[in-house]
């Protein structure tokens, strides 16, 4: 997943400036049930993300 951030992020006491580009690992879990979604969820490699942002 890849992205650029339109807001400031805030994590702790570090923000980032808007416009930070970033790309990461990700996955999506779609959860089926008689032919219909009943959930989905995605994770990401939020340290990867956090390092690319300098803020680990």
């Amino acid at each position: 997943m890849s992205g650029t951030l339109v807001l400031p992020l805030p994590v702790g006491d570090a923000t980032t400036e808007p416009g930070s580009r970033v790309a990461v690992d990700a996955v999506d879990v779609i959860e089926v049930s008689e032919g219909l979604v009943t959930a989905k969820h995605t994770y990401l490699d939020s340290l990867a993300m956090l390092r690319q942002l300098g803020l680990a």
